[in-house]
């Protein structure tokens, strides 16, 4: 009998320790850059509610940027009909997934000074994840 109720217990103790000890980034958005396929973009969301951003610039593997946004660096904004999620990486650079009219969009903008105006760059979504979004 005792041993019944250790194997029982070691089963719960097991469950509950996958469940609740998660430590698995989930990714929201894999995108690449409409000019050049090498370039890919994705968003991680962390298990303590950070954002992981890396850029990826060719096949090699240590030929990337990588950047970890709080919390606060995200704003969620609605309209009537559409839903903006933005990440503000710098005071002039931001990444921006927006849901409008059963369609998204990925959106990297940034100020330049040379140019004295914003560019943005709408990327090509290669893979999202819906209900990783739907809870942003």
């Amino acid at each position: 009998m005792k041993a019944i109720k250790f194997l029982i217990t070691c089963i719960f103790l097991f469950f509950g320790i996958s469940v609740f000890a998660s430590t698995d980034n989930t990714l929201i958005i894999k995108a690449h850059h409409p000019n050049d396929n090498k370039t890919i973009v994705r968003i991680w969301k962390t298990p303590e509610n950070n954002y992981i951003i890396r850029t990826s610039y060719s096949d090699e593997k240590d030929d990337f940027d990588q950047e970890k946004l709080s919390q606060y660096q995200k704003k969620v904004e609605y309209d009537g009909f559409a839903k903006r999620v933005i990440l503000k990486t710098s005071d002039n650079a931001y990444y921006v997934i927006a849901y409008a009219n059963e369609k998204f969009a990925f959106i990297y903008g940034f100020y330049s000074e040379a140019l004295n105006n914003i560019v943005s760059v709408e990327y090509t979504i290669d893979f999202i994840n819906k209900s990783a979004f739907n809870n942003l």
